[in-house]
């Protein structure tokens, strides 16, 4: 299971906050189901927003009942020279408000602010602190 260490190794965390994420999501099924990883700041994946850090792959499957599960197939620093590739899992909750949505980590250090987003029709795009905006598709 994806951990704090990770995630601060990728850098994942918020870059903006949105108000009044606290609807309950879910049961609707509007944006339920999985999302594939497809653009990270702009760059399709594979892609490499900083030096010795390539994202592979990614989905974020959002289930009913406002859960969620992250994977990410990534190369990052490694402990000895060069990157080390890295697929990792994580789960939380999720919350939206009209088309705005929020994901909140189990993880203690990565949930220490919650990373939001967009989502509008088949398309889900979160701020990141790492790599800008990512665009998932459903």
């Amino acid at each position: 299971m994806l951990r704090g260490r990770f995630l601060t190794a990728m850098g994942i965390a918020l870059a903006a906050t949105l108000a009044g994420c606290s609807d309950p999501a879910g049961s609707d099924g509007r944006i339920t189901g999985e999302y594939t990883l497809r653009t990270v700041g702009g760059f399709a994946i594979p892609a490499s927003p900083a030096p010795m850090h390539t994202i592979h792959s990614g989905s974020l499957e959002l289930r009913p009942g406002g859960r969620f599960a992250f994977t990410l197939d990534a190369s990052v620093p490694g402990e000895g020279i060069g990157p080390s590739r890295r697929v990792a899992t994580d789960e939380g909750t999720y919350t939206t408000n009209g088309n705005s949505i929020s994901l909140f980590y189990e993880d203690v250090t990565a949930n220490a602010v919650p990373v939001t987003g967009v989502v509008s029709g088949s398309t889900l795009m979160l701020a990141m602190a790492f790599g800008g905006t990512w665009v998932f598709v459903r």
